[in-house]
């Protein structure tokens, strides 16, 4: 993902704020930069032990609850899976799939992303960089209140947070 968004934008920084404290003031004193966010939820590919069955992804309702949550206040929210049916096709850089979490095609909690049923689901690196190009901006005090918001109103939140954690770009 970081090699895509480079090719339209100079800083891009993932975080992973698995606590808030990633959001602190005093971690990012004297940082009143605006940016634009895409919050990523890498999944990993299931499959079974059959050679010609397909690769599916799973997207839970909390990643559902959390992209409608997100797209209300302009974060760009995506899952992203490589097509790989090994750990070891991890190592050849495999394509990889970028899913539009919202779209109906994926409305199942298994879903099958080699074929033709999902691609309208299917994003492009193309179609990643225009809804960015559309975002609105956040600071870091925005971003972190709209995290803590979510959190304190999503019921499958753990003590740490929730059960499933995307990685924020920020992205200028």
């Amino acid at each position: 993902m970081l090699t895509i968004l480079k090719q339209d934008y100079q800083d891009v920084t993932p975080i992973f704020p698995a606590m808030m404290r990633e959001f602190s003031k005093k971690s990012y004193e004297h940082q009143n930069a605006s940016f634009r966010v895409l919050a990523l939820f890498p999944r990993r590919p299931k499959i079974t032990n059959h050679d010609h069955s397909g690769i599916y992804v799973t997207i839970s309702q909390e990643l559902h609850d959390f992209e409608a949550f997100m797209r209300g206040v302009g974060v760009i929210t995506i899952a992203g899976c490589p097509m790989v049916r090994t750990i070891w096709g991890l190592s050849a850089c495999p394509k990889i799939s970028w899913l539009d979490i919202a779209h109906g095609s994926l409305g199942e909690y298994l879903n099958r992303v080699d074929c033709d049923d999902v691609s309208g689901a299917l994003l492009s690196e193309q179609d990643i960089l225009i809804r960015l190009s559309r975002a609105p901006f956040f600071s870091l005090d925005r971003l972190g209140e709209t995290v803590r918001i979510y959190r304190e109103i999503n019921k499958s939140a753990f003590i740490y947070g929730p059960k499933y954690k995307p990685v924020f770009f920020l992205i200028r």
